[in-house]
């Protein structure tokens, strides 16, 4: 049985792996942006092809969604979860990784975790019962609109929340896997998404969160046009073809004023004894 993603954890150099632009006004407006570091670190034997998988989701992944990320880790451990994420680390274990497909799945759940609890914070808001650690989650949190609409804490359900209203069976677990699961299902499947919201209110309106407040109302080529299972228990682990899915992103339009910032994933490999 697959482990399911676990730490709520990242970091890259992206200089060799940037979308294909199709203007020139865009190349110039990229050459006057800050470069902001985040550093890969590559542990143990790691198949290149699945550093190129996560190097290519940095490059197509909006750069707001790891604005607060400064690290992250490449391994491959039995023991490990798929995935751990915090707002400034991301960790990826590629041992029961299956396929790229899986592999820039999970790299896309962890950033939505690091997104969440970095960059959609709260300020000045009252304290709620959803804690994240030790903190609280605060009523001003931009996530908290998400939260609340089927949790009391961070392991208590309302009381008419039922596991129809959640997009996979993962997303039941807690407020912060069901924001990281929503966040992936848009992103790679937002048809399906929407298709859900369709029959559920409660979903429509966890759908229309990710596209107005998370997304800034843009949508994705949906990434399979196969059917959907009737119960999907980790959006990851939902099939679609990774290849197809770059080119209809490198085949969307661009807008000039984004993004603010140029990642460079910076790839880190320890030194090998002779």
């Amino acid at each position: 049985m697959k482990k399911p993603v676990a730490m709520i954890g990242l970091a890259l150099n992206v200089a060799s792996v940037l979308h294909p632009l199709h203007t020139a006004a865009y190349y110039e407006y990229r050459e006057q942006q800050e470069i902001r570091e985040i550093e890969l670190n590559i542990k143990g034997d790691i198949e290149p092809k699945l550093v190129e998988t996560v190097h290519q989701v940095l490059s197509f992944l909006p750069e707001k969604f790891s604005e607060t990320v400064e690290f992250m880790q490449l391994s491959s451990n039995h023991y490990d979860p798929r995935g751990m994420a915090n707002s400034k680390k991301v960790l990826l274990n590629t041992a029961d990784i299956e396929s790229e497909e899986e592999l820039a799945a999970v790299t896309v759940h962890e950033i939505a975790h690091a997104f969440d609890l970095g960059v959609l914070r709260g300020g000045s808001g009252r304290a709620t019962k959803i804690m994240y650690g030790r903190t609280p989650v605060l009523t001003d949190d931009p996530s908290y609109e998400l939260y609340r609409e089927s949790w009391v804490t961070e392991t208590e359900r309302k009381s008419d929340a039922t596991d129809a209203d959640f997009v996979s069976g993962y997303a039941g677990w807690s407020p912060f896997e069901e924001f990281s699961e929503s966040f992936t299902l848009y992103f790679f499947h937002h048809e399906h998404f929407k298709n859900l919201a369709k029959n559920n209110q409660k979903i429509a309106r966890k759908y229309a969160f990710m596209r107005d407040k998370v997304f800034d109302g843009v949508t994705y080529a949906d990434a399979t046009d196969q059917l959907y299972p009737d119960d999907v228990f980790d959006v990851t682990l939902l099939s679609y073809n990774f290849q197809n899915f770059l080119e209809a992103m490198n085949n969307l339009p661009r807008p000039i004023d984004t993004p603010t910032v140029q990642v460079k994933v910076v790839t880190k490999t320890p030194n090998r004894r002779a």
